[in-house]
């Protein structure tokens, strides 16, 4: 999978446990406006990081129904932090909805915690 600002070098699937190892692409135009002098990934870009992963580890495509907790721990600088490591379990909760916790770390730190909802796409 390649996107415009990562790319997904590796990842284990298994039910309800998804690991990926994402590589940013530190000249990605994002960077430049967050921020400028000093580029760090934006937050609601790790949240699409995690989603693309959710959707590729499943082969379905999810949304976010609720997130219950957000803590942006570390700032992810491109230049020095280019792979990631995003760490995701998923069970039901619900008929329609799955529970979401997922890390996201980089260089042994964690720099995301996420719990949520999560919904698929109609």
């Amino acid at each position: 999978m390649q996107d415009l600002f990562t790319s997904i070098d590796n990842y284990l699937a298994q039910e309800g446990h998804y690991a990926f190892r994402v590589r940013l692409d530190a000249s990605h135009p994002v960077y430049r406006g967050h921020f400028p002098g000093h580029p760090v990934l934006p937050g609601v870009c790790t949240l699409q990081l995690v989603r693309e992963c959710l959707n590729r580890g499943t082969g379905r495509r999810f949304r976010y129904a609720a997130i219950r907790e957000c803590k942006f721990l570390e700032m992810v600088v491109p230049q020095a932090d280019e792979l990631l490591e995003i760490d995701i379990r998923l069970a039901d909760d619900g008929p329609a909805a799955k529970k979401l916790v997922c890390t996201v770390a980089n260089n042994g730190k964690t720099a995301l915690k996420l719990k949520g909802t999560v919904s698929e796409e109609l």
